[in-house]
């Protein structure tokens, strides 16, 4: 399963269509410290600028920043191949922006 695949099966389970003006943002970063010893991986699902969940490597599991998508995220955490991945992407040397809106990836 390719990073483009579950994101965009993520971006797209949040919410119906947001009207126009609004956007569904996903944004991963890795935290550095210590050199490259210790990396920190976190993706964000934004919804018009407001963080709605994210996935942290230090837990391992999404965690709802938003109550409107707490069973979501539950949903997120029982697959278990989707975490599999995410916990992987911890060892992968970029770090990638996306953004998705009403009708895309």
């Amino acid at each position: 399963m390719g990073a483009g695949s579950w994101a965009g099966a993520l971006c797209g389970s949040l919410t119906p269509a947001p009207p126009a003006g609004f956007l569904y943002q996903q944004m991963a970063e890795c935290d550095y410290t210590n050199g490259t010893e210790r990396v920190r991986y976190l993706y964000r699902l934004i919804y018009n600028r407001q963080q709605l969940a994210h996935f942290d490597s230090d837990r391992g599991v999404f965690v709802a920043d938003s109550e409107l998508v707490r069973r979501d995220v539950d949903r997120w955490n029982q697959d278990k191949a989707l975490l599999a991945q995410l916990r992987a992407d911890v060892d992968r040397p970029q770090i990638q922006l996306r953004s998705c809106v009403a009708g895309g990836d």
